[in-house]
């Protein structure tokens, strides 16, 4: 069965440890052994056995098939298989010499009671002591113990890695172990009736993304205009995707970011979304469908929905989902305030999110040449720069500039420039 808890599995061998040692006949009656989940270093008293957990991977042999039920993503519903690697180690504080020889007998003891008992599951007993805790027992727990045959050579590296003087060790693998997956809350229906469609459109594919910055250079009264490839747009610009199949009879825009629990596929009414065989095209808004939208690089993709007609009559809708397109959400520049005589200005635009973009390198502000310092309260220095809000920021003008000089203005939030704006010096 599955489990959250790798600590779980550590109590296990540990508390198989240290049964098996000290129910041993050599083992010295009177004697405490003490079992531990530490690391070598940490581990201390005069008869001690660590067993730390100090790698985990994926079991590549045992990975399940995907749950049925058409879930954005799958693999968070299927249990995760995983091979735990341990090292065992033994620790003495006896005097030198003692110590030593006391550390190679529990280790000899530790070794012998891994390979008696390859095997942990319910059924494994210890003179009538069952090592399988509370939380595992009664629910088809089995794992399997195996050393590992690591060279002494690669033995060494791994002590000099760690800083650590070299000790005694034993390494092994431990399999078996299933991590607990999220239920499935999505399933699809029974297939009741069969029928063969032909789609003649093909797949969506998509082959980038567009939009075009307008701007106004100081001195020029006409406004100009540049594409940007991939698409750089702020909230309430306009942008497309390009490819081929894009029409169907409804076409959905699907967004994703590294920072989102999964793919979120925008309101197609808020979002303006239109689509044609050859393009889709959208208004970025603050947010999709409640997932806020703070500047950064997004992926797009396309959902074609098909409706087939069933042979027992009724329709079927068939989703194609096009491969993804990276476009970038840029910060808003909707107006530059006037200065005031402390050359204090103030920028409305977004999104400048505080309780989101806290660190330095998360936003930049800079004027001209000069980087602005993000102050914590109203800048009172020049060449500082404060959040007010998520939809504003105010900042005061660097030393030494010149009255009149048209200095452009720019905002980088988490990577993206805002479009080109000027501000003139006073």
């Amino acid at each position: 069965m599955t489990l959250l808890r790798l600590s779980l599995v550590t109590t296990a061998l540990l508390a198989l440890l240290d049964n098996v040692i000290t129910s041993s006949a050599e083992w010295p009656g009177g004697t405490v052994l003490a079992t531990s989940p530490d690391p070598p270093d940490r581990l201390g008293g005069d008869h001690a056995v660590g067993l730390y957990l100090y790698h985990a991977i994926e079991d590549p042999h045992r990975r399940n098939p995907l749950p049925p039920g058409g879930t954005p993503m799958p693999d968070r519903h299927a249990p995760m298989p995983l091979v735990l690697h341990y090292v065992l180690t033994a620790h003495s504080d006896l005097p030198a010499g003692a110590g030593t020889l006391e550390e190679q007998f529990l280790m000899g003891l530790a070794m012998k009671a891994l390979r008696d008992y390859p095997v942990l599951d319910d059924d494994t007993t210890v003179g009538g002591v069952q090592p399988m805790p509370t939380g595992l027992r009664g629910r088809d727990n089995r794992f399997r113990i195996t050393a590992q045959a690591v060279p002494a050579t690669e033995a060494v590296a791994y002590w000099t890695a760690g800083q650590s003087a070299l000790r005694m060790a034993s390494y092994y693998e431990v399999a078996g172990t299933l991590l607990e997956p999220e239920p499935v809350l999505r399933r699809a229906g029974r297939v009741l009736a069969y029928g063969v469609h032909t789609i003649l459109a093909g797949a969506p594919q998509l082959t980038g993304s567009r939009s075009t910055v307008t701007f106004t250079v100081p001195g020029d009264p006409a406004p100009s205009e540049a594409e940007a490839r991939p698409a750089q747009a702020a909230i309430g610009d306009a942008f497309e995707v390009q490819g081929s199949a894009l029409a169907g009879d409804a076409t959905e825009l699907v967004l994703e970011h590294p920072s989102w629990p999964e793919p979120v596929t925008v309101d197609a009414l808020q979002w303006g979304v239109i689509a044609q065989p050859d393009r889709v095209q959208a208004t970025v808004q603050r947010d999709a469908n409640g997932q806020a939208l703070l500047p950064g690089v997004y992926s797009a993709s396309v959902s074609v929905v098909t409706q087939l007609t069933q042979p027992g009559g009724g329709t079927r809708a068939v989703v194609a989902r096009s491969n993804v397109t990276p476009f970038a959400v840029a910060p808003a520049v909707l107006s530059i305030g006037a200065p005031t005589p402390e050359q204090r200005i103030t920028v409305t635009g977004g999104r400048f999110d505080p309780a989101v973009l806290t660190a330095d390198d998360d936003i930049e502000v800079w004027v001209g040449a000069d980087r602005l310092t993000q102050a914590t309260t109203s800048p009172t220095q020049q060449g500082e720069y404060e959040v007010l809000d998520d939809d504003h920021l105010e900042l005061r003008l660097p030393a030494g500039l010149v009255t009149g000089d048209e200095l452009a203005l720019r905002i980088v939030v988490r990577g993206i420039e805002s479009p080109p704006r000027w501000v003139t010096v006073p």
